[in-house]
């Protein structure tokens, strides 16, 4: 074999090796395409999957709220009726006054009256004594005007704090309402009283009295005994409508008490009554009219701790 063989052979190795590079060159590509097709579809499902679940669980989420929802309000008509405002009027009574006289109160003290029924009372308890929940001033002459209702705060590290308070602020202008709430089994014997101490202390002054707890702004024992004292057909709780409470939309007077004694020194008893738990009992204190109000009716006391003075209601035990 010579040199110009050697060389053609060498030659055609060459070739053919490019070609099977070449071969291989060009089969890589159409696997490699496969593979960013079947890549990008899994992308896609990665990115879709999270959606598709969130929108599942969104739907029997809000399948599940409405069955509730059917529950509850099936539940609430069977216990107030299939309507709870009957007729257009009782719509126009809540909204005019923010409550519903048909609500009923629901008995706490379950069971109670067979479980006493039948035994001797084995112990005797002392009177409870039930202040004020909330005390109210509305305008005697200006049926739509509102009196802003004062919000006692003390401040301490921690921020505001609320405080008791309770006002009987009465004048010609002005008249207050002052409601209670009844509390306790078998403590249903009520008398509404008033308690003056004899020494009051007076607003702005740490002088002149005594008693820290009955603060004295205006109060003379002749004005103030002038004082009418009425029950007010009020059956819900008066702090939901405080905010918006005036002569056109207090609640109207029912009887009438009698006079507040406003002795200095004396605790007087103003009515009695029975008296359930867990019901509200409303009051009005104001003047008889305009003209014996400018002669001589009226007082504007605050108690501010909870003790047995100003006006307040003596639970008595009846089991």
């Amino acid at each position: 074999m010579n040199d110009s063989d050697i060389t053609y052979t060498s030659i055609l190795s060459r070739e053919e090796d490019i070609e099977i590079r070449t071969g291989l060159l060009s089969s890589t590509p159409k696997s490699s395409s496969k593979s960013t097709v079947f890549q990008s579809y899994l992308a896609k499902i990665s990115l879709r999957l999270p959606l598709i679940i969130l929108g599942f669980c969104v739907i029997v989420d809000s399948v599940f709220a409405l069955y509730v929802g059917l529950l509850h309000v099936r539940r609430f008509r069977e216990i107030f009726g299939s309507s709870i405002f009957s007729t257009e009027s009782d719509l126009n009574n809540v909204m005019a006054t923010g409550t519903d006289q048909k609500t009923p109160i629901r008995q706490t003290y379950i069971g109670f009256d067979k479980l006493y029924a039948n035994q001797s009372r084995a112990s005797v308890s002392h009177p409870i004594i039930n202040l004020p929940r909330a005390s109210i001033q509305v305008f005697s002459t200006k049926p739509k005007e509102l009196i802003s209702q004062p919000y006692n705060t003390i401040m301490t590290d921690n921020g505001l704090v609320p405080v008791y308070s309770s006002r009987l602020y009465v004048s010609s202008q002005i008249s207050t309402l002052v409601q209670f709430r009844t509390i306790d089994y078998g403590m249903e014997d009520c008398s509404l009283t008033v308690t003056v101490p004899q020494e009051p202390t007076f607003s702005g002054t740490a002088q002149g009295g005594t008693n820290s707890s009955f603060i004295v702004e205006d109060f003379d024992k002749k004005r103030a005994s002038q004082v009418d004292v009425w029950a007010v057909s009020y059956a819900e709780s008066l702090l939901l409508s405080s905010y918006r409470m005036t002569l056109s939309t207090a609640p109207t007077r029912r009887a009438y008490l009698g006079k507040l004694d406003a002795r200095t020194g004396f605790t007087s008893n103003i009515s009695r009554f029975p008296c359930k738990p867990g019901e509200y009992f409303t009051f009005e204190l104001a003047c008889p009219s305009i003209k014996s109000s400018e002669s001589g009716c009226g007082l504007d006391v605050k108690t501010v701790k909870k003790e047995a003075v100003g006006l307040y209601l003596l639970q008595y035990q009846t089991v």
